[in-house]
């Protein structure tokens, strides 16, 4: 089954990457996320780690009225709401698949983030033909014991809001990653080797 896979370069996409990664293509988006190289990098890396092919794409994203980029209200990073949903069917439309992969977690539907239940039922029904969108539907930690199980390369990923050398450890982004490690009681070697 040919797969195609957004990958993020964060924590999610990486594990859904370590799931289905035979006869799967990655495609990785730039849309103006103030950590934008520090995404395409780890999209880089996991893929290079994978031996999947990477198809970067740059789409510009409008900001909203009074915000510097899309991704900030003030000088709060958020995510974009609805990219899914778009990256979904903009990458439906450039390569044919068996079915399309996005990683997400529990907490995202819980947040009322970009990948609400209505939202993916819409991107299934404006994509055409039969094309199946498989989200993983677990906890962030889940997600990480997994990840640990099938020896993904979790230290290879970027889960901060902010384009800084290293995470800023107080986004929410950074929050959650490091409550999900936590939790799963897995050391979490990309906080280890960035704060050495």
């Amino acid at each position: 089954m040919k797969s195609v896979l957004l990958l993020s370069g964060g924590l999610d996409s990486a594990v859904a990457l370590a799931e289905c990664h035979d006869d799967t293509i990655a495609v990785h988006f730039s849309y103006g996320q103030t950590a934008e190289r520090q995404e395409r990098q780890a999209a880089q890396a996991l893929s290079a780690h994978y031996g999947v092919t990477l198809e970067e794409v740059s789409i510009p994203m409008f900001p909203r009225p009074g915000s510097k980029c899309p991704v900030h209200v003030g000088d709060k990073p958020e995510n974009v709401p609805g990219r899914n949903m778009i990256f979904l069917a903009y990458t439906e439309s450039l390569l044919p698949a068996d079915e399309y992969v996005m990683g997400a977690h529990l907490g995202d539907l819980r947040n009322g983030c970009q990948c609400r239940t209505l939202k993916l039922v819409t991107a299934q029904w404006l994509l055409t033909g039969p094309p199946v969108i498989r989200v993983q539907m677990r906890t962030k930690a889940d997600l990480v014991r997994l990840g640990n199980l099938l020896g993904a390369p979790m230290e290879l990923t970027w889960s901060c809001y902010w384009g800084d050398p290293r995470p800023c450890g107080a986004c929410a982004s950074c929050e959650e990653r490091a409550a999900a490690f936590a939790e799963a009681g897995v050391l979490d070697q990309e906080r280890v080797s960035a704060s050495g």
